[in-house]
């Protein structure tokens, strides 16, 4: 194991990974096995250091406590810090085919929301429950979220905000409990589309979320143009949205 510690600056825990995989192939199970062990441990350290750094970043947005729910029964529940990513790809595609059907079309700008446990405790219960547990980020994958949007008659209107689970197979259904999580969940949301908040870009093109949004959905995706859609009006209709919406008694 001396040989091992030894590599593992230069090293990432995958390539010790995958040399485990290789070893087992030829039979060498005895020295896969340390690989492997070497590796998840590796793996396990950097997880940890990323779920620190999470939450220094993320915990000035607010906290909030989620329920997670599977088959209408509740599994557990817990403290969160809430991360926001923005997928500029997917986003352009969707909307390009949805206006391509012309006159009436419904359209979604979407986000994916990540939970960070907000204590040792939280992050060792998800760890224990959750089907498919996976820290790499330094956080748990959650929810889709969506700010729905139709066109009608070359008119623009906004519909409502949508909040689905990520994928119940890995993190269940992670739902906000109560008022102080609907807000914290809409403050960061708003927080993503406010250029005066330094909110963090999921990409590293940008600087903060703002930009990165505003290049994708109002420039790309020319919906600035085409239906006066400005990230100003975006951030409005959120704001003008009920939080009472975000949650369930």
């Amino acid at each position: 194991m001396k040989h091992l510690k030894k590599f593992n600056e230069e090293l990432s825990p995958s390539t010790y990974l995958t040399a485990s995989r290789k070893l087992k192939k030829l039979g060498h199970e005895r020295r896969a096995s340390e690989l492997e062990m070497w590796g998840k441990q590796a793996e396990n350290k950097i997880s940890m250091e990323k779920w620190k750094n999470k939450i220094e970043t993320y915990s000035p947005f607010g906290k909030a406590t989620i329920k997670f729910m599977s088959k209408n029964s509740e599994v557990f529940t817990g403290d969160f810090y809430l991360i926001f990513t923005f997928d500029d790809s997917s986003n352009f595609e969707l909307i390009k085919d949805a206006k391509i059907s012309g006159g009436y079309f419904e359209f979604s700008v979407h986000f994916f929301m990540g939970l960070i446990p907000a204590d040792e405790e939280t992050l060792l219960e998800c760890l224990g429950r959750f089907p498919e547990p996976y820290l790499g980020n330094g956080f748990f994958w959650g929810n889709f979220v969506e700010l729905n949007y139709k066109v009608e008659n070359e008119k623009l209107s906004f519909d409502k905000v949508s909040i689905y689970p990520y994928d119940e197979g890995q993190t269940f259904d992670p739902q906000l409990t109560d008022r102080r999580g609907a807000l914290t969940f809409k403050k960061s949301l708003m927080a993503c589309l406010d250029e005066s908040v330094d909110y963090p870009s999921s990409d590293k093109r940008f600087q903060i979320m703002h930009d990165l949004v505003f290049r994708c959905i109002c420039q790309e995706c020319e919906m600035l143009v085409d239906y006066n859609l400005d990230m100003e009006r975006i951030l409005n209709d959120v704001r003008g949205y009920s939080h009472n919406h975000f949650f369930k008694d």
